[in-house]
C-alpha cells in the first residue's frame, strides 16, 4: 500500500532512485580481492626472474616463462587497483573467477603430479608465503568471494562514480609501472630500493659461506653457471679487477656438474680457481646470475648482480674511494725489442777499365 502522506519533495528528489544499496559482503568481497591481486602482483614484479623460475617448474617453456613473468604481474596489478577504486562489476567478477580458476588449477596440478611446493602467489613477499595446502585452501576462499563478487556485484552511485573516474586514470598509470618495473626486473634480477642487504656484512654471516673459504687482502668472487651466457659476457669484466690491479685475487663458484665446468674451461681456459657445488644448492643462496662480492678483508664491499662492470668504471663511483691498488704484475714475456746491429751493406765494386787497342 503506498503511502499517500510520503513527502512529494522528499519522494521526487534527484539522485536518491539513484543510489544503489550495495550489499557489504560485495563491497568488501570487492576490496579483499582487491588487496589479493594487488600484493601478488607487486611481489612478482619485484623479483621477476625467480617468477619464470616458478613457471619453469609448472613444466612451461623457458621462453614462455620469461615472457608469462612480466605480463602475469602487470596484469594483476591492473586488476587489484581496478577492484580497489571501486570497478567490482559483474564483468570484473567473471574476470577475477576466471583468474582464480586458472591459477589454483595450475598449481594444484604442479604440486600433485610435479612436486612443486611454492606456488609464487605473492613472489618475493616472503612474510606471506605459506605451504602449499594452505595456500590452495586461501585460493578457494578467494574463489568463493569472486563467485559471490559476479553474482552480486558492486553497483556504481553519485560518489563511486567519481571514484572509478579517477581510477581509471590510476589503473592506465599502474599498469604502464608494472610493466616497466617488470622488464627491468626481467633484465636486470630483482628490484631493489635500497643498499644491497651484503653490503659491509663478513662472508661468515653470508648464505654463500660455505663455499668461500676466508683470506685476507682484497678479492673478487664470481657466482657463475656454466652455461650462462650472461656470465659469460660478465667474465671479462671480471677477469680485468685482477689484471688491472684492483684486487689481489680472483676465484668463481660454478653451478653445475663436472661435464659442463669441463666445457667452460675448455672455452674460456681460466687461469684462476673455480669451486664446483651443486646447481640444487647454488641456487638456495644466490638468485641473481652471474652475481659478484668484492671482498677487502672478507667483508663485502661491492655487490654486482647480473653484470659486472669494468674495473675503470667501479673505480670512478663514491664506493672506490680509498681503494687500494695493487701493483700490476709483469707479463710473462718481456714487450721491450733487443737493439739489432745494422745490416752491413755491400762494397761498391770499381767500374771496369775501359778496352783499349792500345798496346804498351
Amino acid at each position: 500500500m503506498s503511502n499517500r502522506y510520503a513527502s512529494p519533495i522528499l519522494s521526487h528528489a534527484p539522485g536518491l532512485d539513484e543510489v544503489p544499496r550495495n550489499s557489504l559482503l560485495s563491497v568488501l568481497a570487492m576490496l579483499l580481492l582487491g588487496c589479493f591481486f594487488t600484493l601478488s602482483g607487486a611481489g612478482k614484479i619485484i623479483d621477476v626472474p625467480a617468477f619464470a623460475a616458478v613457471l619453469g617448474a609448472y613444466g612451461i617453456s623457458a621462453g614462455a616463462a620469461n615472457a608469462l613473468a612480466i605480463v602475469i604481474p602487470a596484469l594483476e596489478v591492473v586488476l587489484g587497483v581496478g577492484l580497489l577504486t571501486w570497478h567490482g562489476g559483474r564483468a570484473m567478477g567473471f574476470v577475477c573467477v576466471a583468474t582464480l580458476v586458472a591459477f589454483t588449477g595450475a598449481f594444484a596440478f604442479a604440486h600433485f603430479s610435479r612436486g612443486v611446493a611454492d606456488c609464487g602467489c605473492f613472489g618475493a613477499i616472503e612474510a606471506l608465503r605459506t605451504p602449499p595446502l594452505v595456500s590452495l585452501a586461501r585460493n578457494v576462499i578467494l574463489l568463493l568471494f569472486a563467485v559471490w563478487l559476479f553474482a552480486r556485484p558492486v553497483m556504481a552511485g553519485p560518489l563511486s562514480a567519481i571514484i572509478q573516474a579517477f581510477g581509471k586514470i590510476l589503473v592506465c598509470f599502474a599498469g604502464a609501472v608494472a610493466f616497466a618495473l617488470g622488464g627491468i626486473s626481467s633484465a636486470s634480477g630483482k628490484l631493489r630500493f635500497g643498499p644491497d642487504p651484503a653490503l659491509g656484512r663478513a662472508v661468515a654471516e653470508l648464505p654463500i659461506a660455505p663455499f668461500v673459504a676466508p683470506a685476507p687482502g682484497t678479492r673478487l668472487v664470481l657466482a657463475l653457471e656454466p652455461g650462462c651466457m650472461t656470465c659469460w659476457n660478465a667474465l671479462e669484466n671480471a677477469r680485468a679487477f685482477l689484471r688491472e690491479g684492483v684486487v689481489e685475487h680472483f676465484e668463481a663458484i660454478a653451478g653445475g656438474d663436472e661435464k659442463g665446468l669441463a666445457e667452460f674451461r675448455a672455452k674460456f681456459q681460466p687461469q684462476f680457481p673455480i669451486r664446483l657445488v651443486g646447481e640444487a644448492d647454488l641456487e638456495k643462496v644466490v638468485q641473481d646470475f652471474p652475481t659478484a662480492w668484492l671482498l677487502r678483508d672478507d667483508r663485502v664491499v661491492a655487490v654486482f648482480r647480473r653484470s659486472v662492470p669494468s674495473p675503470h668504471t667501479w673505480l670512478l663511483g663514491a664506493a672506490a674511494r680509498g681503494w687500494p691498488l695493487t701493483p700490476k704484475k709483469a707479463p710473462a714475456v718481456a714487450s721491450r725489442i733487443e737493439p739489432r746491429p745494422a745490416p752491413e751493406l755491400p762494397r761498391p765494386v770499381p767500374s771496369p777499365t775501359p778496352f783499349s787497342d792500345k798496346q804498351e
